[in-house]
């Protein structure tokens, strides 16, 4: 069972990947991410990252922006609500609040996000994912962990710049 005190949900790409770049938010905590966005392929991706990076995720490296979305969107830890249905801010929770944390949810709603999530945990089910896999995705955490304190540490040094100029 995972420890959900500490799990959230997000309601917006540009700001929950930007709260996650600088180090508010562990990545390894969410859940899922709800947005308005419509990416579709690596251009569609390249559209969005070009866009963002000019507002909400300036000063930030766009490889490690890339690595963080990737990390989201193929394990389906993204829900774009115009992908496939047209509903804009219709059917997540309320868009008015960034975050929200599991625990707040009712326990039926708990259980559902966390099927997802669990996959890439449980090593219950040896027919499930291999071994390999498993301690390849441990890896990659790992590694996307280092990235992004790295990332918020250059974030913070080139906004002090910006902020003295």
């Amino acid at each position: 069972m995972i420890d959900i005190s500490n799990k959230v949900i997000g309601t917006s790409l540009g700001q929950c990947i930007r709260d996650i770049l600088v180090g508010h938010v562990k990545f390894t905590d969410v859940i899922m991410i709800y947005c308005g966005t419509n990416i579709q392929s690596q251009r569609d991706l390249n559209k969005v990252i070009d866009r963002y990076s000019r507002d909400v995720w300036a000063f930030h490296n766009e490889e490690v922006i890339r690595q963080v979305i990737d990390y989201f969107l193929f394990r389906g830890l993204i829900q774009q609500e115009r992908v496939g249905n047209n509903i804009y801010y219709g059917s997540y929770p309320n868009h008015t609040k960034l975050w929200y944390k599991l625990s707040d949810f009712d326990v039926k709603i708990q259980k559902a996000f966390t099927v997802v999530f669990s996959a890439n945990l449980d090593n219950s089910d040896k027919g499930d994912i291999p071994d390999a896999d498993k301690r390849r995705n441990s890896s990659v955490k790992e590694e996307l962990d280092d990235l992004i304190l790295a990332n918020a540490k250059i974030y913070d040094a080139k906004r002090r710049r910006c902020l003295n100029d």
